[in-house]
């Protein structure tokens, strides 16, 4: 065979393992593209809760005003967030103690540090999770009342989170989280 024509079937051949090479990473990319948006639909289904008991009331966690813009949707039913305003008092919805405190706390995507406070009901039957911007007035181990101030909210900059300074969610012993209603809190 003549040497240009052998060049050519290599040149051919060269062509042919590029463009398949080329269409695999094509086709592996769309495939990880639409793995990732079936990852993000999975994420974004709304969590499952229990509901509450019949009957079942807790004092309200802040000025009666605030549920009029409190923000509650279908994917977080059990979470409660609020703008409140700067030194606005945070409440316990019931008696019990406060069996964690965390102060400042500064995950790596948060742009400003918040406290939480774990607060479980004295029958044990349900706990209370806080998350606040502002100042905090409980301690680990503290025995708080009904109607307790536990914190103080801080203004915050429009934007630096969402717009909401204190969130609020239940859980019962077994740590399922409990869907929230503002008829709930009295």
């Amino acid at each position: 065979m003549k040497p240009k024509v052998i060049a050519l079937i290599l040149l051919f051949i060269s062509f042919a393992l590029i463009a398949f090479v080329v269409n695999g990473q094509i086709r592996l990319r769309v495939l990880e593209k639409r793995e990732q948006k079936e990852k993000i639909t999975e994420e974004i289904q709304p969590r499952i809760v229990k509901e509450p008991p019949d009957n079942f009331f807790l004092n309200s966690p802040v000025e009666s005003k605030y549920f009029e813009t409190v923000f509650l949707d279908d994917y977080n039913p059990h979470l409660f967030s609020f703008f409140l305003d700067d030194k606005a008092p945070i409440k316990a919805v019931f008696t019990g103690r406060a069996t964690k405190v965390l102060l400042n706390q500064k995950p790596p995507q948060a742009k400003l540090p918040f406290s939480e406070i774990w607060l479980q009901r004295d029958d044990g039957e349900f706990w209370a999770n806080y998350i606040i911007f502002g100042e905090v007035f409980v301690k680990e181990g503290d025995n708080v009342s009904e109607g307790a101030v536990l914190a103080n909210a801080e203004k915050i900059k429009p934007g630096d989170r969402a717009k909401t300074n204190f969130s609020f969610w239940l859980n019962d012993k077994n740590s399922e989280l409990i869907r929230l209603s503002k008829e709930m809190f009295k």
